[in-house]
């Protein structure tokens, strides 16, 4: 897993820069849909460069499933929650509570409680991540600090995000880190259907040729 999260870092990185450096491009004016499919070229492309390159070092090389997850997983970075989305786009997710980078509990309609993989690598990512989705995805910037240890927000596509941090002197859980500051929060998927977005079965875009 290390190393797809290092390929989804990476793919991530490049797709998002091209994708800044193409902000003034109107060609795709403010269709959603047209947006939607650019991005999606824009993703695809950059996987194929992450392929080529550990191709081009000698490395292994990517097979087209590894390459769809990982356009899937930055989609789901730059559009979406991270490692959080896939659980929220599952309809039988009520709520997602979080208590530190790797203690992950989802609440399902069916009043089963499943515990899920971490959605970060440490809790530092964690509430880098929180604040992030503050100041992209909520309708303001938020601060999310010692200072200020709370956070609700309304997110685009319709989730709710409930966060607190907590100083913790030591070990508070099996999850903190000694002396770190340990995000807990609870994430709901939204009550009415969110934007479309791209499949979890990563297709390329249409008229997409892969270029070398």
């Amino acid at each position: 897993m290390t190393g797809q999260r290092d390929a989804v870092t990476a793919v991530r990185d490049l797709a998002a820069a091209r994708l800044r450096d193409e902000a003034a491009d109107t060609t795709t004016g403010h269709d959603p849909e047209a947006i939607r499919e650019h991005a999606r070229h824009i993703i695809t492309q950059a996987v194929h460069d992450y392929a080529d390159g550990l191709t081009f070092t000698g490395q292994p090389g990517l097979d087209p499933a590894a390459e769809a997850d990982i356009a899937i997983a930055v989609w789901d970075e730059i559009y979406g929650l991270g490692r959080l989305q896939p659980l929220l786009d599952d309809p039988g997710t009520e709520t997602v509570d979080v208590n530190g980078c790797d203690e992950v509990w989802v609440n399902r309609a069916d009043g089963t409680k499943i515990k899920a993989d971490p959605v970060a690598d440490t809790d530092e990512q964690l509430i880098e991540m929180v604040r992030r989705w503050g100041a992209w995805q909520g309708s303001t910037a938020r601060d999310f600090s010692e200072a200020r240890p709370r956070m609700q927000l309304s997110l685009r596509g319709g989730y709710r995000l409930g966060a607190v941090m907590r100083v913790t002197p030591g070990p508070a859980s099996a999850s903190a880190a000694t002396g770190c500051s340990t995000p807990t929060w609870t994430c709901s998927p939204p009550t009415a259907p969110s934007p479309p977005k791209p499949p979890r079965s990563w297709q390329p875009p249409s008229g997409h040729a892969r270029t070398s």
